[in-house]
């Protein structure tokens, strides 16, 4: 196997060793191995892409505009995936770059919340690129500033909070990078805020239901739209939390630590406080 183009987040590769002849599995584990973002775990959706190069090829092959087109539905496809979960940024974020991650850092030392969101903003605009998750698994500061604002200001703002996770379901996407979220305990803070949202939506609503019993009609839509507002933002925490902790229990020690934390029954709490 050789790379023979490498773009961002895209690495093409030739395949000298397959043939009508070839042992699939064995091609595939050799993509695996030689391709560190591709976890053993996708060991059978690559032997499934190499079974369908090899029917392309006996009916002919394709045509480059055939593989431009699904790149692009496959582009487009990702950036709706990533804008479900993120939504529309509130900050101009053009021109971000990994040379400025310090600059990045800085603001999350700052005392004003909105440019600790900022920062997470920028930082998570980084995380999307898959070219960019090596070096900032192996920089220290960054990963100890970005999980220490998490523990410190994860119960003070919803929007920070919803960029960290993200910063973390994009490295728990690769397996190559698990072993990094364990050593910073990133999958017990995601438990947590699991826990803490939970509690936080059963509260909400016990509180409003005594609010609007003395509340005229206007007053009592106002509030509830407010409500409404807050829950979409949490249903879309909620959703990241939970891929993240499914993408970490691939390791099956992992899957056992959180049944032990009653992952089963917040499962069941979830659809309760996200209609």
């Amino acid at each position: 196997m050789q790379v023979v183009e490498r773009k961002q987040a895209v690495k093409k590769v030739k395949l000298t060793s397959l043939s009508y002849n070839s042992d699939l599995n064995a091609v595939a584990q050799d993509v695996v191995d030689k391709c560190k973002l591709v976890s053993q775990s996708k060991l059978p959706m690559v032997v499934r892409c190499l079974e369908d190069i090899m029917q392309r090829n006996q009916r002919g092959g394709r045509s480059d505009e055939d593989f431009q087109e699904w790149d692009d539905q496959f582009n487009s496809n990702k950036r709706s995936e990533m804008d479900r979960f993120v939504g529309e940024q509130q900050f101009q974020l053009d021109g971000v770059s990994l040379d400025n991650l310090d600059s990045y850092l800085e603001m999350l030392y700052e005392d004003s919340m909105e440019e600790k969101i900022k920062g997470t903003s920028f930082i998570l605009q980084l995380a999307r690129d898959p070219d960019n998750l090596e070096h900032l698994s192996t920089n220290e500061q960054f990963l100890g500033a970005l999980t220490r604002i998490f523990r410190e200001e994860a119960k003070k703002s919803m929007d920070l909070v919803i960029n960290v996770v993200y910063i973390f379901f994009s490295f728990s996407n690769f397996s190559a990078f698990h072993q990094n979220m364990t050593e910073y305990k990133m999958g017990d803070m995601v438990m947590k805020v699991i826990e803490l949202e939970t509690k936080r939506d059963a509260l909400r609503k016990e509180e409003l239901q005594v609010k609007l019993k003395t509340l005229g009609r206007e007053e009592q839509e106002r509030e509830q739209k407010k409500l409404r507002a807050t829950e979409k933002k949490q249903d879309k925490l909620l959703f990241v939390c939970f891929h993240v902790l499914m993408n970490l229990a691939e390791d099956i020690t992992i899957e056992r630590k959180m049944k032990k934390r009653k992952i089963t029954s917040l499962l069941v709490q979830v659809p309760q406080c996200c209609r």
